[in-house]
Formats: structure tokens, C-alpha cells, sequence
């Protein structure tokens, strides 16, 4: 049985949530984002300190891998592990290729600025702890894990959500590309 996946990839705020859902609607395929299952957690275990958020986010990672393995074909949205940069933050991707072949990657680009910029005006879930990071510090981590993505930029495909973009019309000709890629594979 051939079991595909689209891992979307980019900066944290780089729009990949919202280019996966437009993706999973343009190809019909399942969703998966890791961040469902992270504050499905947060709401069952109060999150005080950073380490108990880092806690989380790794049984959210191997709940994510499990219902991901679970299906044939799917759209995977988290932050993923970046290549280069720090090794420490991030959903591992080794058990990816183990699973899914092909992992077609789309890339979402943006400028650590913008993301940073983005990051600090979204609404999350308070048990990610955004409110503990100074404004500067989410600069300096997004200008940190620029250089780490796209994770395979031998395969990634490439969008920039610019406000304002409608996310179906952006992913309509990714939907084609990866058909193309899924089909020629």
C-alpha cells in the first residue's frame, strides 16, 4: 500500500496552518496539526513552567506520529524540527520516510520579522506561553530557525502568505504540483 503525506513547514506564524487546511480541502485528504493535539493536553494538565509545556509538546508529538501512521495519506501541519539551527524545539521527522512515500514537503516562507510580528499579535491556546517571550526573544528565535527550513529543499515546494492572500487560491496550484509528484512517483 502507498501511503503519501504533505508535511507543511516554515517559521512558527508563517501562515503553515492555514495553507495546510486550504491544502487538505483542495486534495481531500485528512488533516493532522500537532497543535490540536498539544492543547487537547494543555486543557487536561495545567502548564505553569516551560518545561512542563516541553513535556507536553513531546507527548503531543508521539500522539500526533500515531494518528498520523494510522492513515494512508494526510496533511501534517507543526513546527517541525528545523535541519539546521536549534535541535531541541520541533516535531522530530525521522519516523516520516519510515511511513510515508513519498513526503511531499511544502514550505511556507517568511521573513523572521514579519513572523515575529505575527507571532506576537496571534491568539493561542495560553498554555503555549507565548505572554513569557519578550519581543526580542521571538525575533532572535525566529531569525535562529530561518536557516533550518525548508527541511528537503530538494522536494519542498514553496508559498508566501502575504495578508490578505486568499489561502484557496494559493493552494489550488500546490494541490496540482503535488498531485503531479504523487503521480510521476
Amino acid at each position: 500500500m502507498v501511503r503519501s503525506a504533505v508535511i507543511v513547514t516554515g517559521l512558527p506564524a508563517s501562515g503553515k496552518s492555514t495553507i495546510a487546511r486550504a491544502l487538505a480541502t483542495a486534495l481531500g485528504w485528512p488533516l493532522l496539526d500537532k497543535d490540536v493535539f498539544l492543547e487537547a493536553l494543555f486543557d487536561a494538565h495545567p502548564v505553569r513552567l516551560p518545561d512542563d509545556r516541553r513535556h507536553l509538546s513531546r507527548a503531543a508529538d508521539a500522539a500526533f506520529r500515531q494518528a498520523a501512521e494510522a492513515l494512508d495519506r494526510a496533511i501534517l501541519v507543526s513546527h517541525w524540527r528545523p535541519r539546521q539551527g536549534p535541535a531541541d524545539t520541533g516535531t522530530p521527522t525521522d519516523w516520516l520516510a519510515a511511513h510515508f512515500a513519498p513526503v511531499v514537503e511544502v514550505h511556507c516562507i517568511c521573513d523572521p520579522v514579519t513572523a515575529a510580528a505575527r507571532f506576537r499579535t496571534r491568539r493561542r491556546h495560553p498554555g503555549h506561553l507565548d505572554a513569557l517571550k519578550s519581543p526580542a526573544d521571538v525575533t532572535q528565535q525566529m531569525t535562529a530557525l530561518r536557516s533550518g527550513y525548508p527541511l528537503d529543499s530538494d522536494t519542498a515546494l514553496s508559498v508566501t502568505l502575504q495578508e490578505g492572500a486568499d489561502p484557496a487560491t494559493l493552494a489550488a496550484p500546490l494541490a496540482r504540483q503535488i498531485a503531479a509528484l504523487l503521480a510521476s512517483g
